[in-house]
């Protein structure tokens, strides 16, 4: 009777942890060799189901444990991603996971009570797999007991070679709780390590024209929607911005390359169109033009500790990056060092632009990412009722959780901004201000933002400012913010950016998106999903429609 229980219970788990089995088997029949495709895929179900069934029926040995482990684990994965993201995980997903992991911890305090209920099943179902359930194991004189310990292997190798292969599109209908989480992860691991190292495009295009600007400052935020920004000063919620609305043009709401924040940086960094994505491994970077026209470069990643990178930072693209700048402050919520880089990199960029010679400064900022509470000091929470630290988080809280958020957005930009717009030093420098992605707040489940599926367009809708003291450059910028307002998107950063530098704005659009000194056309649009595979076919991204001029939640 306890044998047959543990089966039984083993045997659910199976299959109610899979997605979209009919479905699946029903693309294979009619695929151009059905009876292949289906016996493959009936084939990785029976190893499945058999291999977990017979290494949970050994006596318990360090064997057991470890298969025990590697099924709970993926089980759990699959579970917590299902509870907070509301929809299956796929290889893109895993992907994207994959690079965000620098946020991992932060997502952990702002979910953790999402992975309760996950974390429960997976331990109930690792108490079942090592349960005994004879004093001697059905197979403990089985002939081939040392293929029973490694069985498990088959189906997992033969899942991950498939979306290996194939890709994500291959893992839908498999055992995806005992098995998927962890095949994907291993089919990552397979794509680094054999993944060849391509060399980017020299900068062909010979700058033309004088540098229009001495000190360029791009600043890229973390999780700042474009919809609680503004320079008005009798609506904004960071007061130096008002002050200073004379020197900065402010293009409104604006369009996000992506909702993931590696995807969305990668795009400004490197140049990525939006009507072409097959080449974004071999255009020249933005560092690479900057040093051509003849600007030091300089990086300052306030949320990475010194000598790791994120947002697909390689150690080939730091080759042309003359100064990297990071900080060694412990990333502990609400730690005062912590949530105060961005003030140390607003002080460090106007050290720099204070020395005589050309500078291109791209500062990455800690922002406002989830727990938003745990970014800004407890006694700087003037918008309340807010969130407490580490608070979970419900439908029946989003005032609290806006007003955390307007606490953290009012807190750092203050504080950030007041270390950059000091009057009467900007007269040779530039900054332009965005944010990677804007934040879905309880209006389309939980997720704030990077999900595939969720429809809230306020993850795609980010701040744009540029901000000057030179009259001529202001000018210029304010005639094309009266052209483009409520209309600009990343896309059109990169173009911008080579026009300051001094190349020709004819040859700069025949290879890129609008620049923002031309009336641009709307893209409206941001893309969800994984967006940088190295095969091109198996980038598994789509657009989602951002509508004009969305309601602020502010």
């Amino acid at each position: 009777m306890k044998l047959f229980l543990k089966i039984s219970i083993l045997t659910i788990f199976i299959f109610v942890l899979k997605d979209n089995f009919l479905g699946q088997f029903d693309t294979l029949m009619r695929s151009e060799n059905p009876i292949r495709n289906t016996g493959i895929f009936i084939a990785i179900w029976i190893f499945s189901v058999t291999g977990l069934i017979f290494v949970s029926l050994l006596n318990i040995t360090i064997i057991k444990i470890l298969w025990g482990v590697f099924y709970t684990s993926s089980i759990f994965m699959y579970l917590s991603f299902l509870k907070i993201m509301r929809y299956s995980p796929t290889l893109g997903d895993v992907k994207i996971l994959w690079v965000e992991t620098g946020q991992a911890m932060s997502a952990f305090m702002f979910y953790w009570q999402e992975l309760i209920v996950p974390a429960l099943i997976s331990l109930l179902f690792l108490a079942v797999f090592i349960w005994p359930a004879k004093k001697t194991s059905p197979l403990a004189k089985f002939p081939i007991r040392t293929a029973i310990n490694i069985f498990p292997i088959l189906p997992f190798l033969m899942i991950t070679g498939m979306v290996t292969i194939k890709g994500g599109g291959a893992g839908v209908g498999i055992p995806a709780g005992v098995y998927g989480v962890n095949s994907y992860i291993a089919s990552i691991l397979y794509e680094l390590a054999t993944k060849p190292t391509i060399e980017r495009n020299k900068v062909t295009i010979n700058v033309g024209n004088k540098n229009i600007i001495s000190n360029i400052i791009l600043v890229v935020d973390e999780s700042i929607s474009g919809d609680f920004l503004n320079t008005d000063p009798n609506k904004t919620i960071v007061p130096v911005l008002g002050e200073n609305n004379d020197i900065i043009a402010d293009f409104g709401q604006t369009t996000a390359g992506h909702n993931c924040s590696s995807y969305s940086n990668s795009i400004i960094r490197w140049g990525i169109t939006s009507n072409t994505l097959k080449d974004i491994e071999t255009k020249p970077t933005i560092w690479q033009y900057a040093k051509k026209s003849g600007y030091t470069t300089t990086y300052i990643d306030a949320q990475k500790q010194p000598g790791t990178y994120g947002n697909h930072m390689s150690i080939q693209e730091t080759a042309d990056i003359d100064n990297m700048i990071q900080f060694k402050s412990p990333q502990i919520e609400r730690d005062i060092n912590y949530i105060s880089n961005d003030f140390s990199a607003a002080k460090k960029s106007m050290e720099l632009i204070r020395q005589n010679k050309f500078n291109f400064i791209f500062i990455n900022k800690l922002g406002a990412h989830v727990p938003y509470e745990g970014k800004y000091p407890e006694k700087a929470g003037k918008y309340k009722p807010h969130m407490k630290l580490f608070e979970s988080i419900d439908e029946s809280k989003r005032d609290e959780l806006i007003n955390s958020y307007k606490n953290a957005i009012s807190w750092n930009l203050e504080n950030f901004f007041s270390e950059l717009l000091v009057k009467g030093k900007l007269h040779n420098t530039l900054i332009i201000y965005t944010s990677d992605h804007g934040q879905n707040l309880l209006d389309d489940g939980k997720t704030t933002h990077c999900s595939r599926k969720s429809d809230s367009p306020y993850q795609g809708v980010v701040p744009l400012l540029l901000i000057t003291e030179n009259p001529e450059l202001l000018e210029r910028i304010k005639q094309g913010r009266n052209s483009n307002k409520d209309s600009a998107s990343h896309f059109n950063i990169f173009p911008t950016l080579l026009i300051l530098m001094g190349y020709d704005q004819k040859i700069v659009k025949l290879g890129y998106d609008q620049d923002l000194f031309s009336p641009v056309s709307r893209l409206g649009k941001m893309a969800r999903g994984e967006l940088l595979s190295f095969d091109v076919d198996k980038r598994s991204f789509k657009w989602l429609d951002i509508p004009e001029n969305i309601e602020p939640r502010l």
